[in-house]
C-alpha cells in the first residue's frame, strides 16, 4: 500500500461530491467539517455535525477577479462625473436665469 496526496480538498458533508477548489468550500471553526458554500446556504443552519455548536460555518473568500475592479473603478468615474455634469447644468440654468433678469429679458422672481 502507498500513500498519495489528493488531488481534491475532500468530499462536502453535506452533498458528499468532491470538493475541488478552496474558493468553494465553507468550514466549522469548532469541527473542522468541510462543504461547498453553496450547499452551506443551502442547509442553513449554523454546522452539520450533531453536537457542534459552532455559531456558524466560515466561507472561504472568493478573490475579486481584475476585471471586476476595474470595471468597479470605471462605473464609479462615470458615476462622478454624470454626478458633476448635472451640477453644472443645475448653474448654469441658474446662472443664465441672473443674467437674463438683468439685462431684462425675463421678469424678476418674486
Amino acid at each position: 500500500m502507498e500513500l498519495r496526496p489528493r488531488a481534491t480538498l475532500g468530499r462536502c458533508a453535506f452533498c458528499h461530491d468532491e470538493c475541488a477548489r478552496p474558493s468553494e468550500l465553507a468550514r466549522c471553526p469548532a469541527c473542522g467539517v468541510t462543504l461547498h458554500s453553496a450547499c452551506a446556504l443551502d442547509l442553513g443552519s449554523p454546522c452539520l455535525t450533531l453536537g457542534c455548536v459552532a455559531p456558524g460555518l466560515e466561507l472561504s473568500p472568493v478573490p475579486t477577479p481584475r476585471w471586476a475592479r476595474v470595471l468597479d473603478w470605471i462605473l464609479s468615474v462615470c458615476g462622478v462625473l454624470l454626478i458633476a455634469a448635472a451640477l453644472a447644468a443645475c448653474l448654469g440654468a441658474f446662472l443664465i436665469r441672473i443674467v437674463q433678469t438683468f439685462h431684462g429679458g425675463l421678469a424678476p422672481w418674486g
